[in-house]
């Protein structure tokens, strides 16, 4: 009889205890007391995060914490590596210091370990300095034969690498919508190849070509916030474009103020709207009632901005460098995102 008394004791102790443990658990299941009844704080870790969302981080990430992220393990890179190689660009191209990036922190160095070449088909935008030999040298070797994200491009220091660019040109599968050739002179104009490439581009919205170089001026920096055209070559070149949405020839000695000239932009230019010589800041938005247009009479607001960034009267002060990185969308020239490259990951 004891010891039955003794088992049906310990029985009962055990259906005690049992059942303060799942008390227990009951209790920090619900995520807001540990045992000793302190509060406990509930937290995301960033792998529990929907795919989405990880992306919209990735896309507020530097190029530089980009190439961290894509080696700390195989799935990072899946994730980064896209966003890393979207908007593309030579260190040395992108500084607007006097003094020149390490060598090491340039596209040179990625592309001659094949980089480029893996990873190609990623880039959307593409920003290159031209007038090194050697980089272009490379750069024709190891691109890629097809580009199928690549829609904006922009070419530095134009001069004698004409059959480079016309061959970069050709490789896009996606369809150019911005080009921008920066001549080192101003006399610098794309040959007949490229120009016949540029007519034959439907969807191209941005076409600048700009002989600033030399005068150490960068570009109207809402160049790449909006869609403008800034052309030398003669309006005929570009008559076939109706996606045009706004030409600036106000850095050009171009004049369309009379009526044939205004009637040749609402013909051929249906929906863009055209500022020009004499008065660049404000210059008259010609086309606003054209047919079809979807030009409004609110894009003279763009100007408030403008006039803040370019030089006053295209005098010498110096531009404000901060304005004038806050004008462009999409792309980081300051970081030295090219730096930590490891051949292992096929990345950064």
């Amino acid at each position: 009889m004891g010891k039955h008394e003794s088992k049906k004791g310990r029985n009962h102790q055990q259906a005690t205890r049992i059942g303060k443990n799942q008390h227990s658990q009951k209790r920090g299941g619900r995520g807001q007391h540990n045992s000793t009844g302190a509060s406990i704080e509930e937290t995301t870790s960033f792998p529990d995060l929907p795919a989405e969302v990880q992306t919209l981080v990735g896309q507020f990430l530097s190029q530089h914490q980009l190439t961290v992220c894509v080696r700390v393990c195989r799935a990072w890179k899946a994730l980064f590596n896209p966003i890393l190689w979207r908007h593309a660009q030579d260190s040395a191209a992108s500084s607007k210091r006097r003094w020149r990036p390490r060598r090491d922190a340039t596209l040179l160095i990625c592309a001659a370990r094949g980089a480029l070449k893996t990873n190609g088909h990623l880039i959307q935008s593409l920003r290159l300095e031209c007038g090194d030999m050697e980089f272009s040298n490379l750069l024709e070797s190891q691109l890629p034969l097809t580009l199928p994200q690549l829609t904006s491009i922009e070419f530095i220091g134009v001069s004698s690498t004409d059959g480079l660019i016309a061959n970069v040109l050709r490789r896009s599968t996606a369809g150019w919508k911005q080009i921008i050739f920066r001549a080192n002179h101003p006399q610098m104009t794309p040959c007949n190849e490229i120009q016949g490439l540029i007519c034959g581009l439907p969807k191209l919205k941005e076409f600048n070509l700009l002989g600033a170089c030399s005068h150490n001026v960068p570009p109207d920096p809402s160049l790449d916030a909006s869609d403008i055209v800034a052309f030398e070559a003669g309006l005929d070149l570009l008559r076939d474009l109706k996606e045009l949405r706004k030409v600036g020839l106000e850095d050009m000695d171009v004049n369309v103020g009379n009526f044939a000239e205004q009637a040749w932009v609402a013909y051929n230019w249906p929906h863009a709207t055209v500022r020009y010589t004499g008065n660049p800041e404000a210059g008259p938005h010609i086309n606003f009632d054209a047919p079809n247009s979807d030009s409004k009479r609110e894009d003279n607001d763009d100007n408030t901005n403008y006039e803040h960034l370019v030089f006053e009267e295209y005098g010498d002060d110096e531009l404000d460098y901060d304005a004038y990185d806050g004008a462009y969308d999409g792309y980081d020239w300051s970081a030295g995102g090219y730096s930590d490259y490891d051949p292992d990951y096929g990345g950064f």
